[in-house]
């Protein structure tokens, strides 16, 4: 911008990481199935089947350790589903509503766990398996950074 040129001796790549979505929107993330972007949360499922939601926005040049935070919920009614997120290919977070037929039931799950991307793996999903009648589950918030 000043006209100075400097050399650089270390590779720089520009990952898009750290990320953080509270909550995910469709102008980064893209939907398949039952899913609905709010202005709290992703609902997946509730009536239409299931449903997911990918971010492939990442420039992973490699082997890439990171530290992920989530919010998410599974509500059962009147079938039970499961609400995970997927990071690199790995599932890191899965809660299922542990209520039996017609047993009303949320199970949350927030919490903080390791996880990896490469260059081929560089993706993260998060969706429910069920989502018929008002089965439903929710992602809040996601953060993902190095460690």
């Amino acid at each position: 911008f000043d006209g100075v040129t400097k050399e650089a001796s270390d590779d720089c790549h520009i990952t898009g990481l750290p990320y953080s979505a509270a909550p995910p929107t469709d102008s980064d993330w893209s939907s398949s199935g039952s899913v609905n972007f709010g202005s709290g949360d992703v609902r997946f499922g509730s009536g239409g089947g299931a449903g997911s939601i990918t971010f492939s926005k990442l420039h992973i040049p490699g082997n890439v350790n990171v530290s992920v935070s989530c919010k998410i919920d599974a509500y059962g009614a009147p079938i039970n589903t499961t609400s995970y997120v997927e990071v690199g290919g790995s599932r890191l977070f899965e809660c299922t509503s542990d209520s039996g037929a017609f047993d009303y039931n949320t199970v949350t799950l927030e919490d903080t766990r390791n996880g990896a991307f490469s260059s081929s793996a560089n993706t993260v999903k998060a969706g429910t398996t069920y989502g018929l009648g008002a089965t439903r589950g929710h992602l809040y918030y996601i953060t993902i950074t190095y460690r």
